[in-house]
């Protein structure tokens, strides 16, 4: 497979998990986990996804901690790396999360939600247009790394799921609808 269709995939899926944070159907830690684990052909459920992954949204349910795109990367990894109760699918998604972490941090300088938003907290827009880009970075540097390991999982990739895209009025409609 050539780098070139990794980095459209992973394009695909930074673009999707950015979208469906914009269109308000879920928050970071749900747009990251779907986007990647729906975009490499992993069978999870929306309600699963926001069930596991709800919690982790907005710094751990707002207490700031944890960057909750951050967490829906590390729920990917175990996803996609870390299935199965073999000890050294555990260790390997452990190890694996260990580099995503390092990688985010690289690039944010910190993990933590409340740092990351500091300076666009009291400015709701800025603030949504940040964490927007954040989750979107997120799931493509979770991409990278689970297809730098498992270049298989490219095959499995659900291109009608990537392209799907909403606005923010389809995507309340949807929730509504879902209600």
């Amino acid at each position: 497979m050539s780098a070139a269709v990794d980095e459209d995939l992973i394009e695909h899926i930074g673009r999707r998990a950015e979208n469906l944070f914009r269109s308000k159907q879920f928050m970071c830690t749900e747009s990251v986990l779907l986007a990647v684990a729906k975009g490499l052909g992993r069978d999870i459920a929306e309600e699963t996804a926001i069930a596991l992954s709800a919690p982790f949204s907005d710094g751990m349910g707002g207490s700031g901690c944890t960057c909750g795109a951050l967490s829906g990367g590390l729920m990917s990894i175990g996803l996609c790396l870390g299935g199965g109760r073999h000890i050294g699918q555990r260790r390997r998604a452990r190890r694996f999360s260990k580099e995503l972490h390092h990688r985010f941090t690289g690039r944010f300088r910190s993990a933590c939600c409340r740092v990351l938003t500091k300076k666009v907290r009291e400015d709701p827009k800025r603030h949504f247009n940040q964490c927007a880009a954040i989750t979107g970075t997120t799931a493509r540097m979770t991409a990278r790394l689970i297809l730098e390991q498992e270049q298989g999982l490219a095959d499995l990739r659900d291109l009608d799921f990537l392209k799907d895209r909403h606005t923010v009025i389809g995507g309340l409609l949807k929730r509504m609808v879902a209600s």
